[in-house]
């Protein structure tokens, strides 16, 4: 009786245990289902958070911008005048100079190596509908009136660190890179749909590679991946986020995205500097929406390589090249790449004074003098000592760039622009001196 009973259990734990691997079978031959696919389409789907309206600035930098957790902002964008201003027969009515011309991208799925176009904006707007190119600019002054910022940065604290807002345009069909950005940035969207595919790089840095990491962007297909190349990407959970007109989006800094447009679509980015952010606190004092809301004309924008901002951004990249790193330790060439993009230009304009500065930034972040910055002493400027005299030098380096290339443009201008011999002979030995004295 006891054997018969034991038998009868072996037989069904034996079935029990086939059908669980076929079934795991099953579910690992559905995990190549993306396989030459879009970007996205498969795979576990998460859900984002949502809101009606405009959050508090305090609920966005200390819930979301701090703790880098994106946001959907539902018609947020419609408190501005562009929401309602914006048709093509506005933008043809409006006096804009002749000289205002716009940057155009050549081809509507992104290629990054494609050279740009200008154009006239007017020239644009009557163009778009019949080109398969697209627009994307710093968001001009004439248009800017129509934007306000986005009103948690309305207040002083938040403001003064936006760099840049820019405009894209076109009639549909767009289709980004997978890409990241070296900012935190808000999107809202005027005309049109756009599809947003994105993923949480604190789960999945490695299994959506930038293997362009010059310009923070993936060579993936956005059309048809390949997972025989990009093999893990099987594992990942992606957002999916349906923009309609009006609506806004925080997206946090280096969260690894993809952007598809559709209908004729005009939208505006406002990016501001994550690593100063972070850092901020008492917020609870800019939740008082102001009674005249700043518009984008009246902002000046610094853009990326603002000199105040400079260090903390360094002190980020630093971070994310560490981390690709086999070794996980910078050397001082790699740190130098960081800083100087062509050193040997860069010598030729403005002679080698500034590589002191960067010789002493390096030692102070190399605490235990072994000439390598391990991410431990990367993370180790962040709020310490250490880190305002690293700080310190890599803010003396802005400055020689920023006042020699000032002088050289002066005496440039005057090189370009005189005739007269001695005045041309005057300036090229003023430009000689500043490189010699640097």
């Amino acid at each position: 009786m006891n054997e018969t009973y034991l038998i009868s259990l072996l037989i069904a734990v034996c079935l029990k245990l086939s059908l669980t691997l076929a079934d795991d079978s099953s579910s690992s031959s559905d995990d190549d289902s993306g396989h030459m696919k879009p970007f996205g389409c498969c795979g576990k789907k998460m859900k984002m958070d949502e809101i009606d309206g405009w959050p508090k600035s305090s609920v966005l930098v200390d819930n979301y911008a701090k703790k880098n957790i994106p946001l959907v902002m539902r018609n947020a964008a419609k408190v501005s005048p562009a929401y309602d201003l914006w048709t093509d027969e506005y933008f043809l009515s409006m006096n804009i100079p002749k000289e205002a011309k716009v940057n155009i991208e050549q081809r509507k799925k992104e290629d990054r190596l494609q050279p740009t176009a200008e154009m006239h904006f007017q020239e644009w707007v009557r163009n778009y509908n019949n080109t398969d190119k697209y627009m994307v600019h710093d968001i001009p002054d004439y248009l800017g009136k129509d934007v306000f910022v986005p009103p948690p940065l309305q207040c002083e604290k938040l403001l003064k660190h936006i760099v840049t807002a820019i405009m894209w345009f076109s009639s549909g069909g767009t289709k980004s890179v997978v890409h990241t950005d070296n900012a935190d940035n808000i999107l809202c969207l005027y005309r049109g749909e756009k599809k947003f595919v994105i993923v949480d790089p604190n789960k999945y840095a490695e299994h959506v590679p930038m293997d362009h990491p010059e310009g923070a962007y993936s060579s993936i297909d956005v059309d048809k991946v390949d997972f025989t190349k990009y093999k893990k990407m099987n594992e990942v959970e992606f957002y999916h986020v349906h923009l309609s007109a009006g609506d806004c989006m925080f997206i946090p800094y280096k969260w690894i995205h993809q952007v598809n447009s559709f209908g004729s679509n005009i939208a505006v980015n406002v990016w501001w500097t994550h690593e100063i952010i972070q850092t901020i606190t008492d917020i609870e004092h800019c939740d008082k929406i102001p009674d005249k809301m700043t518009t984008m004309d009246q902002v000046e924008f610094p853009g990326f390589s603002h000199q105040d901002d400079m260090p903390f951004e360094v002190i980020s990249a630093m971070k994310d090249r560490i981390r690709q790193l086999p070794s996980r330790k910078l050397t001082y060439e790699k740190f130098m790449n960081i800083l100087v993009e062509d050193e040997l230009f860069l010598s030729s304009v403005i002679g080698i004074g500034y590589k002191r500065h960067i010789n002493l930034a390096f030692q102070i972040a190399d605490t235990d003098g072994d000439g390598y910055i391990t991410l431990n002493e990367a993370y180790n400027l962040d709020n310490t000592q250490v880190g305002e005299d690293f700080k310190s030098q890599l803010m003396q380096y802005g400055a020689i760039l920023s006042a020699s290339q000032k002088d050289l443009d002066d005496a440039e201008k005057i090189i370009d622009k005189t005739e007269d011999p001695h005045e041309m002979k005057a300036a090229a030995e003023a430009a000689a001196r500043i490189r010699d004295e640097l």
